[in-house]
């Protein structure tokens, strides 16, 4: 069974503004699923909905075999974990971890033992046995945020959604708390939603990743098969950043396909070209990868601006992208063809069919004329 489905939800706001549109996808029962997209691509608005907080204007969200549309929160049997820990300042680690019961249980004498065998249970499951006394003032960042984890799982919901819950937290202590999820998850066997604005966070979490741009999902997928098969120009660029895209490239197939960018005609391997969904010569844009992209004697023609890491900061055509490999001022970099990405160049669409292996998740979100038309602020409509 589903534990979260959505079909053809949309969210308009009172004022007009639309933060999701006509979105549809299913997280199964025990999947780890994250959502990424940047600033403004609906990934709250997503949330919220899911966890009651916000009104479905059009569709329908089904939670399990309900439909949610207007089951009230406390009803949808789901923990929230928000960018703020949210902890009562007054209580100690204790009371914090009971609260949820408390309410739930409403304080009946009789269920004290059982709120205080969950509270144990779950204080030595996040290493907080010793912290029970303490206030949350009296905790660091890290050890907060475990607190407000431990509250969420001692209900025992079967759905967790998170919305950007480490981003206050520096760098190793947010490493700690993504691999500590990982194995929490596995060891609860729930389903984790988990939004998220690190492209690199929501790849390494999720077993699949689902990709938004401006309200409209773009695909879902593997992590692997984002990287391997991206179903757009966005997909591509986003996921990957540095990626090197080249406009206008001449498409020309036949016996021997070939690309040419910026004047370097580029040979299509057999598995490429066999992927071709175009069946006439086009113009096309090329993308690569920075570790598909090598410094070379010969090769595409682009200038050296600075370094990044192990890579080349690099411009070609007014666009900077990475390579690697060393050099400076003028340089000619040697493509992968293995590797090539190609995109139609109005719709951004992929011209390139998934291998069997990747076929999950192929499907054609709106071109950016289509979405630039939906994006009309529409008025809010009734809810359903």
């Amino acid at each position: 069974m589903s534990a979260i489905k959505l079909e053809k939800v949309s969210k308009v706001y009172p004022d007009g503004n639309r933060t999701v549109y006509d979105l549809s996808l299913t997280v199964e029962e025990g999947e780890f699923v994250t959502v990424t997209g940047p600033s403004s691509s609906g990934k709250t608005s997503l949330i919220r909905m899911i966890a009651g907080l916000e009104e479905v204007t059009a569709g329908e969200l089904y939670l399990g075999d309900k439909l949610a549309n207007d089951l009230p929160v406390k009803d949808r049997g789901i923990a929230m974990i928000f960018q703020n820990d949210s902890l009562a300042p007054q209580l100690s680690v204790y009371e914090n971890l009971a609260y949820g019961l408390r309410i739930r249980k409403n304080m009946q004498a009789a269920e004290e033992e059982y709120i205080e065998k969950r509270v144990l249970a779950v204080a030595a499951l996040f290493g907080l046995t010793e912290l029970l006394l303490k206030k949350p003032k009296q905790l660091t960042g890290w050890q907060r945020q475990r607190v407000a984890l431990g509250r969420a799982v001692v209900r025992d919901p079967k759905l967790y959604l998170f919305d950007e819950p480490f981003s206050n937290l520096d760098g190793e202590l947010r490493a700690r708390m993504l691999s500590d999820l990982g194995k929490l998850q596995a060891r609860l066997g729930a389903t984790f939603f988990y939004a998220t604005s690190d492209i690199r966070e929501a790849m390494s979490l999720g077993s699949r990743v689902a990709v938004l741009k401006d309200g409209f999902l773009q695909q879902i997928a593997t992590p692997r098969c984002l990287y391997e098969a991206p179903v757009n120009r966005f997909v591509a660029s986003y996921l990957v950043p540095g990626t090197a895209l080249f406009d206008g490239c001449p498409l020309t197939l036949g016996e021997e396909p070939s690309v040419e960018v910026r004047g370097v005609k580029i040979a299509l391997p057999q598995d490429i070209s066999s992927r071709l969904t175009v069946k006439e010569d086009c113009t096309v844009t090329v993308a690569f990868r920075p570790e598909d992209l090598t410094v070379g004697k010969e090769g595409i023609p682009a200038r050296v601006k600075g370094k990044e890491g192990d890579y080349l900061v690099l411009e070609a055509g007014g666009a900077d992208f990475l390579a690697r490999g060393e050099g400076s001022g003028e340089v000619f970099l040697v493509p992968d063809a293995a590797h090539i990405l190609l995109f139609d160049g109005e719709t951004e669409r992929s011209v390139l069919m998934p291998t069997a292996e990747f076929g999950e998740g192929w499907a054609f979100p709106p071109t950016p004329a289509e979405m630039r038309a939906f994006s009309a602020k529409p008025k809010a409509g009734k809810k359903k």
